[in-house]
């Protein structure tokens, strides 16, 4: 509770009191949202900041710990003109998605535990296959991992 005083305090010090209002209005929205998305997509611990969005969230399954930034696009895509799809996205624990994330699929995809994806990354899946995706940090800095399979 304390971090929450000072976070506030912080706020009005730095700017004038309709802007503090303002960003502290936008920060509690955003967590209510989140609080609430995290309910109906039975994602405990689910953190999504402002502009994330999950579309097809009935064949998205959620670990613990998942923290996306913002604008973070999880896409399940179950259909395309006449085409029908049956995706499965998988996020394991502790995964962490910085901001501008874009991972949509029309097979499958699996995110492993403890993961870590870069600003900016984008990962859509190929209509004949399946993608896994590991993305791990290590102690020493970041390291990097990705797997394709691609094929029936």
């Amino acid at each position: 509770m304390k971090k929450i005083w000072i976070g506030i305090s912080r706020l009005f010090e730095a700017n004038p009191a309709g802007i503090a209002l303002l960003l502290i209005a936008r920060r509690s929205w955003n967590g209510l949202t989140s609080s609430v998305m995290s309910l109906f997509l039975r994602a405990p611990s689910l953190h999504l900041g402002p502009g994330c969005r999950v579309i097809g969230g009935r064949r998205v399954s959620f670990g613990r710990n998942i923290y996306a930034e913002r604008n973070l696009w999880l896409e399940a895509v179950t259909s395309y003109r006449e085409q029908r799809f049956h995706p499965q996205i998988t996020i394991g624990d502790r995964v962490c998605f910085s901001d501008g994330v874009h991972i949509s699929s029309i097979e499958s995809v699996m995110l492993a535990v403890t993961v870590f994806s870069a600003a900016g990354n984008t990962f859509p899946t190929t209509i004949m296959g399946y993608m896994g995706i590991v993305l791990d940090v290590g102690s020493g800095g970041s390291q990097r991992s990705v797997e394709y399979h691609i094929g029936g």
